[in-house]
């Protein structure tokens, strides 16, 4: 049997012999009586255009035109476009498909105090443009005659309290961002007591917070995140860190902007988490006697419990300017924690002054607007107001009302696109350089037409040309002049002949070959096949049998579009074609001497995955839901069934490319030759079922790794156990 010889043949512009061109260029512009005299040729015309589209000129300024004057074009102020354009969208610079763009940026976003990008309590999953650095600037302020007590022993205190800070925000990834901020506060409280033990004035000064956020948006508009946090507490005394906290949220937001048609700017959030606050450990609460003198110190230490804290908020961001260069957010949150730790020190209080009808709660309603006036720039203003506080001895009380301003800047290193309107300059396109082809036709002494004969133009080109069935070619185009022109015979003898080529013409030419041509060998034919899937995307691992002529041989192909080329004997020819994962396509099909005209495409239809119920696996595991039995040394015949089942699902699931079979055993007898012994026939039996030896590999663990003692017999049931390891896997099915 004849060989099948096989080869990929493949180039840059298409599949071709090496360094042999079965064409030639497109033909030159020629009048009808040069049109009627051309012999018919099979020439470069026949080539498929580049791969991206663009066909080069045929000479100098060829497919160019002038852009009359008055005509304009942009170009962009930035030099280097691209750099950072993770988020910039396929439509340009100014995308009107993302409300979150603006002049090619992300739109300017603020952190919230102690945390990432947010409103002014709840965080967004948003992270801002990739390195995109963030600050802002807050304070917030109350006053309240009465707000811990009154009563006849010490009369109505009156109370306020003004906080500021600085929080910092840095987009290290397109999903994640690290966070930093201090906050300090000045408390003072004036009252008439006797006992009093607090100081008028208290400050809690640089109080600190870190952390790092990571959010993604998806193009419904949901937005899914994740955020953990430190803050370390310094106390009233000394900048020294005296306890630390952690903070750890979950984020979730809605945004119809990216879910409506008209963009609505409408936005849904939500915050669950929960703060280990250690701030109430900074005093030791039972030093103080007076109750009262304990809770304003606490208020004023901005101590307080750890907690659930839920966030919930709706906005409305829109933007306004002809560039949508100003945003505007006005919003509403409402924020509801929930004590988890009871400090007894505090209780006396509540029996004094009364519970709350919610022990454990505090929460407070938020109503603020925040504006980007100018590029990062943006401004913001609110008022909390209390809804409910806590029993004493679950944290400190709510403030009925709370101003917050604040004042900020985003800086994005991306450069601003802008569009500037130039004049072009008419160009005066240089004159074509004149040049023409080759026509020709080789035949031998008798007049019968040669093909298959290599063509070589001297110093001109540095590919050969093959002649068609009818002895034709076309040559590449060439200046006006003489052309040597090289035949390179089966008998690997070269006969030169010269022409001369004509400007703007196609020059014929017939070249007669002297004596009696050489014996060729059986003609062969270059087939190529592309093979598809039903979506049209290439399939690039497929077993190809070819069937006729005395060849039953198979080949593998493909390349990364689906495409490879063989060299087969005239004849015709049946191929089954099979991919892991496709039904099996038998196709038929014919080879003519040459390379034209061979050529088929095959699509080959997705095979179903059957159901394999009991095989759990992930990328590092596959679990079985059946034990596997053994009967001494061999699988036994009650496992096969779920043998059978890991076979099949490793037959339609070549992403696990190589797994270990891992069998552990008790320690009776001789443990490790038996474990072996155990994991080779598991090998064997997923062999007969067609699973490739190369993925298979087993380990005899014997009784080194127990679970349970063996000195039961339950025990050494759960020792006696399986473990498929996977040892390798690709990803792609």
């Amino acid at each position: 049997m004849r060989r099948l010889s096989s080869r990929l043949l493949l180039s840059a512009a298409g599949l071709t012999l090496p360094s042999v061109a079965v064409a030639a260029p497109p033909s030159l512009p020629v009048d009808d009586d040069a049109a009627d005299t051309a012999p018919e040729t099979t020439g470069a015309d026949s080539l498929d255009p580049p791969e991206d589209g663009l066909m080069q000129p045929e000479f100098p300024g060829e497919g160019l035109e002038d852009l009359p004057p008055g005509e304009s074009t942009f170009e962009y102020d930035a030099e280097t476009i691209g750099e950072n354009d993770d988020d910039l969208s396929d439509d340009g610079p100014n995308n009107s498909d993302d409300p979150g763009l603006v002049r090619g940026r992300r739109e300017a976003m603020s952190p919230i105090a102690g945390g990432g990008i947010g409103l002014f309590h709840t965080s967004l999953p948003e992270v801002g443009g990739k390195y995109t650095f963030r600050f802002r600037l807050g304070t917030d302020f109350f006053s309240k005659e009465g707000f811990f007590c009154c009563g006849n022993d010490v009369g109505n205190d009156a109370h306020s309290r003004v906080r500021g800070g600085v929080d910092l925000g840095f987009t290290v990834a397109k999903w994640g961002e690290i966070y930093f901020g201090v906050h300090s506060a000045a408390n003072r409280n004036e009252r008439d007591a006797a006992a009093r033990q607090d100081p008028p004035t208290v400050f809690a000064l640089g109080d600190m917070n870190l952390g790092f956020k990571g959010a993604h948006r998806f193009d419904n508009g949901v937005g899914l995140g994740g955020q953990i946090g430190l803050g370390m507490i310094t106390g009233s005394e000394r900048l020294i860190t005296e306890r630390v906290n952690f903070n750890i949220d979950g984020i979730f937001a809605l945004d119809l902007r990216y879910l409506t048609d008209r963009h609505a700017p409408v936005r849904f959030s939500t915050n669950i988490g929960w703060m280990l606050d250690n701030s109430i450990k900074v005093v030791d609460w039972r030093s103080i006697s007076d109750d009262l003198s304990r809770e304003v110190l606490r208020f004023a230490m901005n101590a307080n419990h750890s907690r659930v804290r839920t966030r919930y908020a709706v906005d409305f961001p829109f933007r306004v300017g002809k560039d949508r260069q100003i945003g505007i957010d006005p919003f509403i949150e409402y924020s509801w924690d929930i004590a988890t730790h009871l400090e007894p020190a505090f209780e006396p209080l509540t029996k004094k002054y009364a519970a709350s009808p919610l022990p454990r709660s505090q929460s407070w309603l938020t109503v603020g607007v925040r504006a980007n006036l100018v590029d990062g720039l943006f401004i913001d203003a609110g008022v909390d107001i209390g809804t409910s506080s806590p029993n004493y001895e679950f944290g400190p009380p709510v403030p009925p009302w709370q101003a917050i301003l604040g004042i900020g800047w985003s800086f994005d290193p991306k450069p601003v696109i802008k569009e500037i309107e130039i004049e072009s300059e008419a160009t005066e396109l240089p004159m074509p350089v004149l040049d023409g082809r080759i026509v020709g036709r080789v035949t031998d002494a008798t007049g019968t037409p040669v093909s298959g004969v290599l063509v070589d133009f001297t110093g001109l080109s540095t590919n050969s040309i093959l002649t068609d069935s009818n002895g034709g070619f076309t040559s590449y185009r060439f200046p006006a002049g003489a052309v040597t022109i090289a035949l390179t015979l089966a008998d690997g003898s070269v006969v030169e002949h010269n022409a001369e080529v004509e400007a703007n013409l196609d020059t014929q030419v017939n070249i007669e070959l002297e004596g009696a041509m050489p014996e060729e060998e059986a003609a062969e034919g270059t087939l190529f096949g592309t093979l598809l899937d039903s979506s049209g995307a290439p399939i690039k691992d497929a077993t190809v049998q070819v069937v006729g002529h005395g060849l039953d041989e198979p080949f593998t192909c493909c390349d990364d579009s689906g495409a490879f080329g063989v060299r087969l004997p005239v004849g015709e020819y049946t191929a089954t074609i099979t991919a892991p994962g496709f039904k099996s396509a038998i196709t038929q099909f014919s080879v003519s001497a040459g390379d034209e005209g061979n050529s088929f495409t095959a699509t080959l239809d997705a095979d179903s995955t059957p159901e394999t119920p009991n095989i759990k696996a992930s990328k590092t595991r596959i679990r079985l839901k059946k034990s596997l039995r053994y009967d001494n040394d061999v699988v036994d015949p009650s496992s096969h069934p779920i043998l059978d089942e890991l076979a099949t699902f490793l037959k339609y699931h070549p992403e696990y490319a190589e797994l270990e079979i891992r069998v552990h055993t008790d320690d009776r007898g001789k443990p490790a030759k038996r474990s072996l012994a155990r994991a080779q026939s598991v090998q064997a039996y997923l062999a007969t079922k067609g699973i490739a030896a190369d993925r298979l590999t087993t380990v005899g663990a014997g009784d080194k790794k127990p679970i349970a003692v063996n000195l039961t017999v339950a025990g050494r049931k759960k020792n006696n156990r399986t473990e498929l390891r996977v040892k390798g896997y690709t990803g792609e099915k």
